[in-house]
């Protein structure tokens, strides 16, 4: 392969499936395509869950999440049951760049999830990305440095983090909701190429999220067997899903094109897409049918009144309740929220009913306030729920849930006592995959949606999930050995120390 790369250049996009990228719409994206033809590509396999949260920091750290911490966007629940919505200081593992920045190497990182704060490098520069607080609200604190946020704006104007609102999904703004995750594309790039101009970086990463909202909010109207599917879909948004991914691709090569031999490119996902069913879980009620968990009153803080509530905020006020002094009372609403319609006076295993992360908590003496469940009994108890969800059936009969793990069997590290204590891996009928929906108490365990649940704003359950499999491909990788086609996500991590001699 000729002399070895000394810089790194990683194009993450959010969401990139291995099926998509390398058949169905490997004519549509000629970029991708001649870099897989120039170099060597395969699957990626994300973390369990396949979660934007866990499965970016395991890459940026080369450890699974027991080691890194970082299982979900919010703390696990603490002794009183509450929570905290993370930041880049939660890492407990220092990511690649921070160690190559240490070692004197110039680094550029933009738009990834769980850097917010922007961290401060020697000669090297971060932008948040869209898990930051109110990303509709950037401002010079999404930055490092600062004064960067101001040569941006009056270069390219106000940042665009995230493309459009993905809670409020009408049928009447998704046409716009397209056109912004087209712009907000084009303006990540734009920035993307300036930079990469600007100084003699040694590691440049740019994150392209756009496919991953892409993929949640508009497969049913890409895919014509979608049980999510009306009848009544405009054949307008058809093709929304692959012009964001050839719009992604044209930035790809634009980027390719500004360096030379001295870089190695690494194009990859956290995790890929696949439709979604109208099959859903409500653990927690299942959990109460079986007798482990109890109710005692209707949740103050559920989705809808949360929902309301914002609207009424003005989005000035607001960023002073997602990263100002009053970001604790966010904090509290979101732990309301999931579990605070709960007498945990009288349950044995909860969920906070994460789509993204379907899970049991058991409620152990010692780790809860108001724990039940003494060390002598946590193996009856994790018995009793893994059998309550091993029973729990669709409406056609078969199973919702397809894999039940213990933490300990998936994670390894100090931090794998934060874990949830079971961790499931809903099923996919027909290829199409199961979801979770927080539960309303007395409400059925296991339900079908009704068609005005199709859309499944964020929040809720997205037409469009995640799948495991995700996509590598790099080019210029002298002679590093990929041992199989299907690696680990934390395997690309060791090509990034390879790279830029961080071994």
């Amino acid at each position: 392969m000729g002399k070895k790369p000394n810089k790194l250049l990683i194009i993450g996009i959010d969401g990139g499936d291995p099926e998509l990228i390398f058949r169905r719409f490997r004519n549509q994206l000629p970029n991708i395509s001649k870099l897989k033809s120039e170099g060597r590509s395969g699957v990626s396999l994300s973390t369990i869950p396949s979660a934007t949260i866990p499965a970016w920091n395991s890459f940026f750290t080369g450890v699974n999440p027991g080691a890194h911490g970082l299982f979900d966007f919010t703390t696990p629940p603490d002794y009183h049951y509450r929570i905290n919505f993370i930041n880049s200081s939660n890492r407990n593992v220092p990511a690649f760049w921070k160690t190559a920045s240490g070692a004197g190497k110039k680094c550029a990182v933009l738009n990834f999830p769980s850097c917010y704060p922007p961290e401060a490098m020697n000669n090297g520069i971060m932008i948040s990305g869209f898990d930051c607080p109110l990303p509709s609200g950037a401002d010079r604190s999404f930055v490092y440095p600062a004064g960067l946020y101001d040569r941006i704006i009056r270069k390219f104007g106000q940042y665009r983090i995230s493309g459009f609102d993905q809670v409020e999904l009408r049928s009447d703004n998704m046409q716009q909701a397209a056109e912004s995750l087209y712009k907000t594309v084009e303006y990540k790039g734009n920035v993307a190429q300036w930079l990469l101009e600007q100084e003699n970086w040694d590691l440049f990463m740019i994150h392209f999220g756009e496919v991953d909202a892409a993929c949640h909010h508009f497969w049913r109207y890409f895919d014509n067997n979608s049980p999510r599917r009306t009848g009544e879909e405009p054949g307008s948004l058809a093709d929304v899903i692959p012009e964001v991914y050839s719009r992604v691709d044209r930035q790809v090569g634009e980027l390719v094109a500004q360096i030379d031999d001295n870089w190695a490119v690494m194009l990859m996902s956290d995790h890929g897409f696949r439709g979604t069913g109208r099959n859903v879980l409500h653990l927690n009620n299942l959990l109460a049918s079986a007798g482990l968990l109890k109710y005692r009153r209707r949740n103050l803080f559920d989705d809808s009144n949360v929902k309301r509530i914002l609207k009424y905020i003005p989005l000035p006020l607001q960023k002073y309740f997602f990263r100002g002094k009053l970001a604790e009372i966010t904090d509290r609403v979101e732990g309301m929220r999931r579990i605070g319609n709960i007498d945990m006076s009288k349950t044995y295993a909860f969920s906070e009913e994460l789509n993204y992360f379907p899970s049991i908590r058991l409620n152990l003496k010692g780790r809860f306030l108001q724990g039940t469940v003494s060390y002598h009994d946590t193996l009856k108890v994790l018995k009793d729920a893994i059998a309550a969800v091993e029973s729990s059936l669709d409406p056609h009969g078969k199973r919702v849930v397809k894999s039940i793990y213990r933490a300990e069997e998936i994670y390894s590290g100090r931090f794998t006592r934060e874990a949830p204590d079971l961790i499931l891996e809903l099923n996919t009928p027909d290829g199409y995959l199961n979801g979770l929906l927080p539960s309303e108490p007395g409400g059925a365990a296991v339900r079908e949606l009704v068609p005005d649940e199709y859309p499944g704003g964020k929040g809720s359950f997205p037409n469009g999930g995640h799948r495991r499999k995700g996509f590598y491909v790099i080019r210029n990788y002298s002679e590093y050995d990929f041992s199989e086609d299907e690696v680990e996500i934390i395997d690309l991590t060791r090509f990034v120390h390879y790279i830029l001699d961080l071994l």
